[in-house]
């Protein structure tokens, strides 16, 4: 029976397991925190592990647990995860499958995208002086360090101790974070938005699943800017956007 390793740590990832699991596969599951280990392993699989793993940590898992095939569940803007599971899966002759998420397309004059976090952080501060920065708590120093004098910072993180940590550390004070799990609906988005005179909101290309919908439409309701970190490119060897089509070439590429 095929051994399928899910990288995942995104809905997507807990979601694909209990399917894989109904069709008889052994599932092995990855995810970067603590929580999201604990999420996977409450999803059903058969071996949960944690950590950030590098290239030849990825090829040594897929050799040692015998995979057999990789389905990469991973969030739009782990690039690095991604490169590396695709090298180690070339390296080891593993099958390799993207779950890629759709993209949200909504075009506005208010939305304004950029390719970097440094160019975004440069972009909100110009925009205005209460940066509303709907991006957990990876690369929030970038910023800070931009907003240093021209304004404030609101951070919405995950509800976790390292990130509210980094947050003060960072010198947020506690009225300027906000953490929270999920997306959350358009009222939800208009309540934080207002509750904190946001003047721009600053989110990324994570797709619907990511909430980043609800995120843009509640600043456009409200006529605030958006800041929008489009996704970085990556050459994926082979991509699907839905479970069927994880379970379809599965059962193709046996």
């Amino acid at each position: 029976m095929p051994r399928i390793w899910v990288l995942a740590g995104t809905t997507e990832g807990r979601e694909i397991i209990p399917l894989l699991k109904d069709r008889g596969y052994e599932v092995v599951a990855t995810a970067a925190t603590e929580y999201g280990e604990s999420l996977v392993r409450k999803a059903g699989a058969d071996i949960a592990l944690r950590g950030r793993l590098g290239l030849e940590e990825m090829t040594a898992l897929i050799r040692e647990r015998e995979v057999t095939h990789v389905v990469d569940a991973t969030h739009p803007f782990a690039k690095e995860a991604s490169s590396n599971a695709i090298e180690a899966c070339r390296q080891t002759g593993t099958r390799y499958l993207r779950l890629e998420r759709e993209e949200v397309r909504i075009d506005s004059p208010l939305v304004h995208r950029c390719r970097s976090f440094e160019e975004a952080a440069e972009k909100a501060a110009e925009l205005g002086k209460t940066v509303f920065c709907a991006l957990g708590s990876s690369n929030l120093e970038v910023f800070v360090k931009a907003m240093d004098n021209r304004g404030r910072i609101v951070a919405r993180i995950l509800p976790t101790v390292e990130a509210v940590k980094k947050c003060r550390s960072l010198g947020l004070e506690p009225g300027e974070i906000i953490a929270i799990q999920g997306g959350g609906s358009l009222e939800l988005n208009k309540a934080l938005l207002r509750d904190t005179r946001a003047e721009v909101l600053v989110t990324k290309e994570s797709g619907a699943a990511g909430g980043e919908e609800a995120k843009i439409k509640a600043a456009l309701s409200m006529g605030l800017p958006v800041v929008l970190i489009t996704r970085p490119r990556i050459n994926y060897t082979a991509v699907v956007r839905d479970y069927d089509d994880v379970l379809r070439w599965l059962e193709e590429n046996r």
